[in-house]
């Protein structure tokens, strides 16, 4: 018999960092310290209430365990292995929807794949307006932020276990397309004559 060593499915790093997960756990592992094994007890987690414009401290209401769509920050003393597979987000039909209140939002990739932020949709009144139209018309900031070895970054791509600051100026819903990401190859290097 043939043993594989158990590759865990992300490793969270230590130290204070914007976290989510590409599947959801309220029903799998309701309880986020059953998943995340830090010598911290309780869990250090946080999740953004938009709507109560308040955090929720781990084991209270949104930072009780990792759902889908949903960023969280998480300050560990260690490096920790990431095992159990919750239940992933559908990968056909027109995304996964993120209903997210007026005001700034805490967000994470539903998918176990990078997604291009500007491919995302708006839906405000019914209407899916692109990005660059929801931008336009006032619905949403066009960007997202999240932290990079301690400070804040602009970014425009939605990567799996990260999490991002958005900022809406209306209640709307986000839409995520079920796309990976493109990697954009560059072009070989020119040759110069001799």
């Amino acid at each position: 018999v043939l043993f594989r060593s158990l590759q865990p499915l992300h490793v969270f790093i230590a130290g204070l960092s914007m976290a989510s997960t590409p599947y959801d756990y309220t029903t799998v592992a309701p309880d986020a310290q059953q998943l995340i094994q830090d010598s911290t007890t309780p869990l250090k987690m946080a999740a953004w209430d938009a709507a109560a414009k308040a955090y929720n401290i781990y084991p209270a209401g949104l930072a009780k365990t990792f759902a889908l769509g949903r960023g969280y920050f998480l300050k560990l003393t260690q490096n920790v292995p990431l095992t159990k597979q919750g239940v992933a987000a559908p990968t056909t039909g027109p995304g996964y929807d993120i209903a997210l209140p007026a005001g700034w939002n805490l967000i994470g990739c539903p998918y176990p794949f990078a997604v291009d932020f500007l491919a995302c949709e708006v839906i405000f009144g019914g209407t899916a307006y692109t990005m660059a139209d929801a931008v336009s018309r006032g619905l949403v900031n066009g960007a997202l932020y999240t932290l990079n070895f301690g400070a804040y970054q602009q970014v425009y791509r939605l990567d799996p276990y990260t999490s991002y600051w958005i900022l809406t100026y209306q209640g709307v819903t986000l839409r995520v397309p079920p796309t990976p990401l493109q990697r954009v190859e560059s072009a070989p290097p020119a040759r110069v004559a001799a």
